[in-house]
């Protein structure tokens, strides 16, 4: 076992004994906090939570796990930069934490409620029903569908959404050419999708 595995598997024996609600199944890290589902399927983040990213209903910082509001089902937790995603037992896609960006910046959406608001607490992806799994990148989160396609929104200033365009969208847009995908990465500016063929498929920049 390297360095990493020990450092991650004492982080989880430490969080177990801290958070309430069940054994932890999965963990997930932003830029400055950092959130774990448990097996009962409620979410637990911790850190900053300038933005709401912790999900608590507040902006307050928290060196310790708070619950997230209202996740009881969660299947997938994915945090990233300053707002985290959830995929919920049923298919559907919640969302909380950073929607916007300031320094006259309108705002990207990567919540995917329609707005550019930040949210305290988790709030639907707008149209997502029926997801197997889901990523949130730096200003973007992405999901796969079903029918193994891909949907996307947020910030698209390098065509990270991957729907032909450089416009930002705080809706899901259909990710072109992908119908047979199987899991999907994303960084700062750019996405990836493995396809059943075991090729991959990115856009964004750098790409």
């Amino acid at each position: 076992m390297d360095r990493r595995s020990v450092l991650t598997f004492l982080l989880v024996a430490l969080l177990s004994l801290c958070v309430k609600g069940g054994e932890i199944v999965q963990l997930s890290s932003g830029t400055d906090h950092s959130c774990a589902l448990l097996s009962g399927g409620s979410g637990r983040c911790w850190g900053s939570n300038g933005h709401g990213q912790l999900g608590d209903d507040s902006t307050d910082n928290s060196c310790s796990p708070v619950s997230v509001s209202g996740i009881t089902n969660a299947t997938h937790i994915s945090s990233n930069s300053y707002h985290s995603c959830a995929l919920l037992v049923d298919g559907k896609v919640v969302c909380w934490g950073f929607n916007g960006y300031g320094q006259g910046h309108q705002g990207y959406g990567q919540l995917g409620d329609g707005s550019i608001s930040d949210r305290t607490t988790p709030v639907f992806v707008s149209g997502i029903t029926n997801a197997t799994s889901v990523e949130s990148g730096f200003f973007h989160s992405c999901a796969v569908m079903t029918d193994s396609t891909v949907m996307c929104w947020g910030s698209n200033g390098y065509g990270e959404l991957g729907n032909g365009e450089t416009t930002d969208s705080w809706t899901p847009v259909p990710v072109l050419n992908i119908t047979n995908a199987t899991s999907i990465a994303l960084g700062q500016y750019r996405s990836c999708a493995l396809i059943t063929n075991g090729k991959v498929m990115c856009g964004g920049q750098g790409v």
